[in-house]
């Protein structure tokens, strides 16, 4: 039985559907510029290496230095926000590698979903240095704990948080899909 559209999600059981997911989309947008999940993406592979610095926007660097400060280890983010019997939830990721093998051709979707969205969501509303800052006071009030796939009158499907719009980037969202309709039910309802 797969993922059915308007269906809500909790927050714990995707991450969980998605530490088995075993398929990676990797993708780059076809519009790069101005794309703040490409952006960012760059700008942690400028901290990475520790080069042109001077480019890397103050955002994306606290960002950065949150997931540094925040992460007990580089291969899964640990999230702020706790289930609703107050216990974490983890996600197994590679937290500062967001392109296929290192090489700057394609992002991977898994990156995009879990750091650049949920991750960003999560130290917005739940870190008290970031949520001070103009772009993470935008997020602060977006409630992602549940949240649900809608399909637009074009037909695209969007992320809705409880509070507020996921997006509906294409690559992210063909990522998200995989993961709901290949192993939500397995991990919910096997």
């Amino acid at each position: 039985m797969s993922y059915k559209i308007g269906e809500e999600i909790e927050l714990k059981s995707f991450v969980e559907a998605f530490n088995n997911c075993k398929e990676t989309v990797y993708a780059m947008p076809k519009n790069k510029k101005e794309n703040p999940y490409v952006e960012l993406a760059e700008d942690f592979e400028r901290l990475n290496k520790k080069e042109d610095l001077d480019k890397v926007k103050p955002d994306n660097r606290e960002f950065y230095c949150y997931l540094l400060r925040h992460c007990k280890d580089y291969g899964s983010y640990t999230f702020l926000e706790k289930d609703e019997n107050g216990d974490e939830i983890v996600a197994n990721i590679d937290v500062f590698e967001p392109y296929e093998n290192g090489k700057k051709e394609k992002i991977n979707q898994k990156w995009h979903v879990m750091i650049s969205l949920l991750a960003l969501l999560d130290a917005a509303k739940n870190d008290k240095e970031l949520n001070k800052m103009d772009m993470f006071k935008s997020y602060s009030k977006k409630d992602f704990s549940k949240f649900s796939i809608i399909e637009e009158d074009d037909g695209k499907k969007r992320l809705q948080l409880q509070k507020g719009n996921g997006g509906n980037n294409l690559e992210m969202m063909e990522q998200i899909m995989i993961i709901l309709n290949k192993y939500y039910r397995e991990e919910n309802y096997a």
